[in-house]
């Protein structure tokens, strides 16, 4: 039974490894929601990525969580939006900026690189990259438990949690959690 425990503890350690040492994505170029150049070599030390779309209400219920960790770690994270439609439109991006108070930059991925390369699946899904390597990747809290279906509250911020283990040097566990939202086409 021990050998047993052990070895799936091997295994746990192991991908949660092989995940951390997956190299983040460099050279995808986007833009901005204004329609200026923005090119993914150009993120931080600490960054947090969120695929969101205006028409998702779990992606405008998460703004106010994201504009407080957004403001919680102003000087320590860079965090980004990504607006994944292919047929993208602006204007609907910048009336979801104004109307969520978005305090973080607006990305836009037509082509959708950054989705094949993160391998995103839903809007809101969170990824948190430090110093090139992709540490957490999932869910943004424990809120929404699966579409339609949420707690009065979230008791475990993810993303909060891999900012602090990043910022400790250290891996965050888990470092995926299932993110629930609507599909990315």
């Amino acid at each position: 039974m021990y050998r047993l425990i052990f070895i799936f503890f091997l295994f746990v350690c192991a991908e949660a490894k092989a995940q951390v040492q997956k190299p983040a994505v460099a050279n995808v170029e986007l833009s901005t929601i204004e329609g200026e150049k923005y090119v993914l070599k150009d993120f931080g030390e600490l960054s947090v990525v969120v695929f969101l779309s205006p028409g998702c209400p779990l992606s405008q219920k998460y703004t106010l969580v994201l504009n407080s960790l957004a403001k919680e770690f102003h000087d320590k994270v860079k965090f980004y939006g990504v607006f994944a439609e292919t047929d993208p439109v602006l204007d609907e991006y910048k009336e979801f900026e104004k109307k969520y108070k978005i305090q973080f930059a607006l990305l836009v991925d037509k082509e959708q690189k950054l989705v094949k390369a993160l391998a995103a699946n839903v809007t809101p899904e969170a990824f948190v990259l430090s110093k090139g390597k992709l540490i957490y990747h999932g869910a943004i809290d424990d809120w929404a438990i699966e579409l339609g279906k949420t707690k009065a509250q979230a008791t475990i911020n993810f993303v909060r949690n891999a900012i602090q283990c990043a910022m400790a040097n250290t891996t965050p566990v888990p470092n995926y959690n299932k993110p629930v939202g609507c599909f990315i086409d």
